[in-house]
């Protein structure tokens, strides 16, 4: 899906993001994957390939999972996505240990649905700021970031994730 984001226009980027990959908005229940590409961004055919097998596994990870409602289950979600779709980190690894702790720090609390602290942990100061919740001192998508470093420590297997029950 082309998304505008040109010039501050209709489209808030971190909010419709998030909305497909979080909300349980009927859209979701349609089974459709909607990989979203942005005018503002130059892309590739790898990036668009990527995005497109990220959101093909999102949706059989939420059929499977149900919908990532706590921090700890958006970075489960968004780790075995990014692995999936054969993401690499981005963000230096400076910053991503600076992020990890900051970001398990707010575990306790959006354990609860906090979604506006797992919303800022997942899209960092820039987008919490462009949503209107508060920053943290967070790089930008750094809960994206810390799910893949994650995962990928971690060995996750993607497609095992999908055939596990899900919990209670």
């Amino acid at each position: 899906m082309l998304m505008d984001d040109v010039m501050g226009g209709w489209t808030n980027r971190y909010i419709s993001e998030a909305e497909d990959r979080f909300s349980d908005a009927p859209v979701a229940h349609r089974r459709i994957a909607r990989g979203m590409v942005w005018t503002s961004e130059a892309t590739t055919a790898a990036a668009v390939r990527a995005e497109m097998l990220g959101a093909i596994f999102r949706v059989a990870y939420k059929d499977r999972h149900r919908r990532a409602a706590t921090l700890r289950a958006m970075l489960d979600q968004e780790g075995h996505t990014a692995v999936f779709a054969g993401r690499t980190p981005a963000l230096p690894t400076k910053e991503l240990i600076r992020a990890r702790p900051i970001i398990r720090d707010y575990f306790a609390a959006a354990d609860k649905d906090d979604y506006p602290v797992a919303f800022a942990c997942m899209y960092g100061d820039e987008g919490s700021i462009a949503a209107g919740y508060p920053a943290l001192g967070l790089p930008t998508r750094a809960g994206f970031e810390v799910a893949l470093a994650d995962a990928l420590e971690g060995g996750v297997d993607p497609v095992a994730a999908l055939l596990e029950m899900p919990a209670g």
